[in-house]
């Protein structure tokens, strides 16, 4: 993996956690490798918090619930190969990232 896809991948995992760690309760984040075909990394991230009311406004740029600048859950998707959020209010989020090499 080049070092401009690694800083991609630390730097969408890292807004990731900190929006985990911020909103949500029992965190846990698993990485392995990409499963079949090509390489690369997958990270899931997994949250027992008040889970996301409305996925699309959450996803779009400016968007914040606690007064920041509202880029962190789209710039994370931007900076992947892959992105997906499956989320349930008042049980949880999980978010899956995977980026290439």
């Amino acid at each position: 993996m080049t070092a401009l896809k690694e800083t991609q991948l630390l730097t969408a995992a890292s807004e990731l956690l900190a929006n985990m760690v911020l909103f949500a309760k029992g965190v846990h984040v698993f990485i392995s490798s990409v499963a079949e075909g090509a390489k690369g990394i997958v990270i899931v991230f997994e949250d027992r918090g008040p889970g996301i009311e409305n996925v699309a406004q959450a996803m779009a740029k400016g968007f914040s619930t606690n007064k920041g600048l509202g880029h962190g859950l789209p710039s994370a998707k931007q900076l992947c190969d892959e992105f997906y959020i499956n989320t349930s209010v008042g049980k949880g989020t999980t978010i899956t990232i995977t980026k290439y090499c």
